[in-house]
């Protein structure tokens, strides 16, 4: 019925199809062991990522909860991150008077008002934010400002410089008779 070249040329192509496959078989195993090994090394590394990040985290925990006032009328925020949004306006206002060498003055000064927007970001008590003076920015506000603060149990520090070229007002001088 068959030739006997039909059946040898059938098991000759099933034979190739079947080393190729046993080629292709290995070949995807060594991908699937490669990818296995990239991936742990991958995740190895971010877990040691993880394992920094935890250990900083606690440590800010520890300190950020740890108190030295009675915890019934004050609490801390539970989320590990605040943020705050404010609004500030400042200015400076000056009411002097006295009298030096027989001339009496008296001085009613103020400065322009600086309005600022300020975003802050805190992360179990360290804080960092960011202001902006819309009026700075535009070129309407000339004077000059500058804060730093510095806040914790122990100490609080507060340094503030400004350079006011906007001030204004009314000065009067009275000379007295000589006696």
């Amino acid at each position: 019925m068959y030739s006997t070249t039909y059946w040898e040329s059938f098991n000759q192509c099933y034979l190739s199809k079947t080393q190729v496959s046993k080629d292709m078989y290995k070949m995807q195993k060594i991908v699937a062991i490669t990818l296995l090994l990239a991936i742990s090394m991958a995740s190895a590394a971010q877990s040691r990522r993880e394992q920094r990040r935890a250990s900083v985290d606690s440590v800010l925990t520890a300190r950020y909860y740890k108190t030295p006032y009675d915890t019934n009328y004050v609490v801390r925020p539970g989320g590990r991150l605040t943020l705050k949004l404010r609004l500030n306006q400042t200015g400076n206002t000056i009411h002097a008077k006295g009298t030096v060498n027989d001339i009496y003055s008296k001085a009613d000064l103020h400065t322009s008002h600086k309005t600022t927007i300020a975003v802050a970001a805190i992360y179990r008590g360290l804080a960092m934010g960011l202001a902006i003076n819309p009026a700075k920015l535009s070129g309407s506000y000339k004077d000059y400002e500058f804060n730093l603060n510095y806040y914790s149990s122990r100490l609080s520090l507060d340094a503030s410089y400004q350079r006011s070229t906007t001030l204004a007002g009314d000065i009067e001088h009275r000379t007295f008779p000589s006696r």
